[in-house]
């Protein structure tokens, strides 16, 4: 997988963790979804948003940062960072090594509860101008 070529629209790799008891779902538990995430060296993942909230684990994080609602986090080894429902954000690798991080979010639980415009995704997102993202040393 991680020998996949990089593409034009391809932002890095990722490992989807699922449940066969789910019948063919790509979630662990019917409300979770996780992902092993990675990224190249000198690799941006494009802006976006999700759902529900993301729960970032840095595995190998040196010289990658996140840029959420325009503010820079830089990333520390197993560090946690929680993204905000419908907060853009994007992710970066200037460091030396491929960038590796687990991350769960509740995404599902908006799909199972027919709710997955209930952040706001298809209109204009404000942001709560109360959060700070700040990186922990």
């Amino acid at each position: 997988m991680l020998n996949r070529p990089i593409r034009e629209n391809t932002s890095g790799h990722a490992v989807v963790v699922s449940n066969h008891a789910l019948n063919g779902s790509t979630n662990i538990l019917p409300t979770i979804n996780c992902t092993i995430n990675t990224l190249e060296p000198g690799r941006d993942q494009h802006p976006h948003r999700h759902n529900g909230v993301a729960v970032t684990l840095s595995l190998q994080g040196e010289g990658v940062y996140s840029v959420i609602e325009d503010q820079r986090v830089n990333w520390i080894e197993y560090g946690v960072q929680i993204t905000s429902p419908a907060f853009l954000h994007s992710h970066h690798n200037r460091g030396g090594a491929r960038m590796r991080s687990p991350i769960i979010q509740d995404g599902a639980l908006h799909y199972y509860a027919r709710t997955p415009d209930s952040v706001g995704l298809n209109r204009s997102c404000i942001s709560d101008a109360s959060v700070s993202y700040q990186s922990i040393e």
